[in-house]
């Protein structure tokens, strides 16, 4: 798996970080990392889902671009093989 490929999933894991913090803060009523001492709003949170479901769209395209990729290189790993 190249860099680039590694990326998403890194910037995702941390905005389900934030996202579950925050939501611990509305629950708590103190802190969180979006609104400070007020709490997260619920539009903060609201604006947080909608950015994951984003991310979530575009990690799910990496992966069928992944997977083509590997059945392509399938494929020609089998045409060598029959080559030789």
């Amino acid at each position: 798996m190249n860099e680039r490929s590694r990326l998403p999933v890194r910037n995702l894991s941390s905005r389900l970080v934030w996202l579950a913090l925050a939501v611990f803060s509305v629950r708590a009523g103190g802190q969180s990392p979006a609104s400070g001492a007020s709490g997260a709003s619920s539009q903060d949170l609201s604006i947080a889902i909608q950015e994951l479901r984003a991310q979530v769209q575009e990690l799910r395209a990496t992966i069928t671009e992944m997977k083509s990729e590997a059945a392509e290189y399938r494929a020609q790993s089998d045409e060598l093989r029959k080559e030789l």
